[in-house]
């Protein structure tokens, strides 16, 4: 099974990579790590292949008198015209269980770009893959950011068209019951606001709870290593045939 964990800036992704794979080796499985973030310094795993033998933003910035931003965007379009060339060393060097892809700091670069869905198409033939969206648990504080949550994790499984499924990191830091919201929350809380769009915003409510795959979301501590076990269920029941599974 490959896996892409996808998310914004300084949600996790590099320590859920690392952290996961730890877990899932522990239990004998085999695990590949592949990055594709051209701009990091560190990481806490081995890869087995990493896009920086490719592309690196620092020399990006140097050679072309970029910026930070310029340079990712334009890193994101050598690995864009270079796809079939990383998707063939992922495919080749990554002979595991789990292939775990630690994607671009920026989630927007990957999904909102060409890069994600032309690697999501072309490695999705081989087996089956996963997208892990990130969510960082200290920018939700209110049930409509719960809802934007909902609504971006819909938004990314349409574009890179793999499942997608949902984890609320640094669980650790924060208390997690008030991740607990229904669409009854939701929609009182939406009732509460004099807004123009309010009527708008409950017929999003209605689409997202009609269409979206019935699965929970969990909370998890990547830093921590703690909901690894929840992280695992969510994955196998992504492509269990059983039913309902909320």
């Amino acid at each position: 099974m490959m896996v892409l964990f996808i998310g914004t800036a300084g949600c996790g992704k590099t320590t859920l990579t690392s952290s996961f794979g730890r877990w899932l080796e522990e239990r004998g499985f085999k695990v590949s790590y592949v990055n594709l973030d051209p701009g990091v310094e560190f990481l806490p795993y081995t890869p087995t292949f990493d896009v920086r033998s490719m592309v690196t933003t620092a020399k990006l910035m140097r050679d072309m008198k970029l910026g930070p931003n310029g340079a990712m965007i334009m890193a994101a379009e050598i690995m864009e015209k270079n796809i079939d060339l990383i998707a063939k060393n992922i495919t080749s060097s990554c002979n595991s269980d789990f292939t775990l892809i630690d994607t671009p700091g920026q989630m927007e670069l990957f999904v909102f770009r060409g890069l994600g869905p032309a690697l999501t198409s072309t490695v999705k033939t081989g087996g089956r893959v996963v997208a892990v969206y990130i969510v960082d648990a200290e920018t939700v504080t209110s049930v409509v950011e719960y809802l934007i949550i909902k609504m971006l994790s819909l938004i990314i499984e349409l574009r890179l068209d793999v499942p997608t499924i949902t984890v609320i990191n640094k669980g650790d830091i924060v208390d997690s019951s008030k991740f607990m919201i229904d669409v009854d929350a939701i929609k009182r809380e939406l009732e509460s606001r004099e807004e123009m769009l309010t009527d708008v915003a409950f017929d999003i409510v209605d689409v997202l709870w009609r269409y979206e795959k019935p699965a929970r979301m969990v909370t998890i501590s990547a830093l921590r290593g703690e909901g690894m076990e929840k992280l695992y269920d969510l994955m196998v029941e992504t492509f269990c045939v059983c039913g309902d599974l909320t």
